[in-house]
Order: C-alpha cells, then sequence, then structure tokens
C-alpha cells in the first residue's frame, strides 16, 4: 500500500554541498515521514553528488534519480514519472525547509484542490515569516520550481518540462501551460523557504534580477502572443501604464532613500521599498527588450 501523499523533486548538478543541507532540512518535518518521499533528479553531476546521495539514510524515503538524458528538465521529467505521491513540490538544491513546509503545501491543496501553490524564498537569516514577495504579484510566475506545488496528474497532462527551450523560460513555459489548463495559482505566504545569503543584497542584485525577468518576459511573449501572457508580464499597454504611475523615478528615488533608512530594516516596509525598486528597474528592461519588436 503507498502511503505517500507528497513527493518533493529537487533537481541537481555539482551541488552537493547545498544540496545535503537541503536533505537534512526536510529529515526534520512535521509532517509524518511515511507521507513523503524525496527524489533527487541528477543531472549527470561529475562532483560527488551520486557517491553522497547513495550514502544517505533518512527517515523519510529517498530516491536517486539518475537522469537518461542532459539538462535538469529532462531529469525533473523524469522524477515526476517515478513519484509515487499524488502532489509534487518542486524545490531547488539551494535552499533550506522549515519544519512546517511540506504539511502547508499539502493543506493548501487540501482546502482548494485544483491550484498551482506557490510559496515565497526568504533569507535565512530572516526573523519574519513574509506576507509579500518580490517580484509584486502582478509580474510575478505563476509556477516556480524554487517553491511550488501541483498534482502529479496536471504536470503529466500539460507535458512535464519542455526539453528543448531556454531553461530560463522553464517556470514561464510550464506554467503557462497549467493556466491554459485552467488550473490556477495559490500564493501562500506560510509555504516559505529559506535561501541562505552570504551577504546582503545589493541594488545590482535586484537589477539583475529585474533583468532577466524582463528578458523571459519578452521571450515567453514571442513564443505565445496572448493577451493573458502580455497583462502578466507588463507588456500590455495598460499594465505599462500602471507601472509608469508605479514605479516612476520620484518613487524610485524615495524606495532609494527609505531602503537606507531606519523604516528600512523593517521587514515587511523593506519588502515594499524593493518591490518599488525592483519594478523601475523592470520597467526599464521590459523597454529596452521590447525595442524593435512588433507585438
Amino acid at each position: 500500500m503507498n502511503d505517500i501523499l507528497l513527493s518533493v523533486i529537487v533537481a541537481t548538478k555539482d551541488n552537493s554541498k547545498n544540496l545535503l543541507r537541503l536533505l537534512e532540512s526536510l529529515d526534520s518535518q512535521y509532517m509524518p515521514a511515511h507521507q513523503y518521499e524525496v527524489l533527487v533528479a541528477n543531472a549527470h553531476s561529475t562532483d560527488d553528488t551520486s557517491s553522497m546521495v547513495e550514502s544517505l539514510t533518512f527517515r523519510y524515503a529517498m530516491e536517486h534519480c539518475v537522469s537518461r538524458r542532459p539538462g535538469l528538465m529532462a531529469a525533473r521529467n523524469q522524477a515526476v514519472e517515478e513519484a509515487k505521491g499524488d502532489r509534487l513540490l518542486f524545490l531547488s538544491d539551494d535552499l533550506v525547509a522549515p519544519p512546517t513546509l511540506l504539511e502547508t503545501h499539502l493543506q493548501a491543496h487540501k482546502d482548494i484542490p485544483h491550484h498551482v501553490v506557490r510559496g515565497p524564498i526568504v533569507p535565512l537569516e530572516s526573523e519574519t515569516i513574509p506576507m509579500l514577495d518580490r517580484p509584486p504579484p502582478a509580474i510575478r510566475l505563476f509556477f516556480t520550481i524554487n517553491n511550488s506545488s501541483a498534482s502529479k496528474m496536471a504536470i503529466l497532462k500539460v507535458g512535464g518540462f519542455a526539453e528543448n527551450i531556454d531553461p530560463e523560460l522553464e517556470d514561464r513555459e510550464v506554467g503557462w501551460r497549467l493556466q491554459q489548463d485552467n488550473w490556477t495559482e495559490r500564493f501562500v505566504p506560510a509555504a516559505y523557504v529559506y535561501r541562505p545569503s552570504t551577504q546582503e543584497e545589493t541594488l545590482l542584485d535586484l537589477k539583475r534580477q529585474a533583468v532577466l525577468l524582463a528578458r523571459t518576459a519578452v521571450a515567453h511573449y514571442m513564443q505565445h502572443p496572448d493577451p493573458s501572457v502580455a497583462k502578466t508580464t507588463g507588456i500590455h499597454p495598460r499594465a505599462r501604464a500602471l507601472s509608469r504611475l508605479t514605479a516612476g523615478e520620484g518613487v524610485y528615488a524615495l524606495a532609494r532613500f527609505l531602503r537606507e533608512t531606519g523604516l528600512g530594516q523593517v521587514h515587511w516596509i523593506r519588502t515594499l521599498i524593493e518591490q518599488r525598486i525592483f519594478m523601475t528597474y523592470y520597467r526599464r528592461a521590459l523597454a529596452k527588450e521590447l525595442e524593435g519588436k512588433e507585438l
């Protein structure tokens, strides 16, 4: 009899130190160990990942899935096929799971079954459970391989992860197909994970994230020139007009100033401030990416 309710899929390549930290955190879950499994989707690592995984023993069942095809997306697809749980939780290998993570994701699916559940990522040093995340809701991804869960049936029905596209488009592509299949997203603040940071995030880090998000947004829209994509990426004229109102130069300057004050040290205020800064960077990058393109 299969008692597994949730399968955790962690795709990895040459990142054994961080992977071990995540696997150990998954061993401290409040959820009974017999109700979940962890599948390590190994994309042909050349470090000690394979030997490490094979030598580990935890309370939970762990499967080492060495991909038959190259690439992290292929590794995830193989793990999806082998998963025993009805629900799948996707985590990246550089995260740390708080003890409540698995039961929170599973409970969210019980409350509203036809949802993709997505949780935020916060710095490991944070003492506050986030109520907001970045980017803002208007342009954030429907699905992310960093901390999202969905039914196995849903992932298989939409064809799994596309293996022949730019890896940076992976989240958007599978999220798009889930939306087209009438699945909806549910953002659950309590389903947070930690990402250890070696230093405080700088404005340059925010800019890099915004530029990458804008680049993938335009590439995704060029693949799927649908009004819903234009709206959720900020490419739609109305969304771009609203963005100009809420992320203008005055707001940007004020946000940068407040970030350096005492108010900027309060977690939820800092998140709001960084959202404003992020949106300014994103709007600028989006305008640059759209230059010369016919929409």
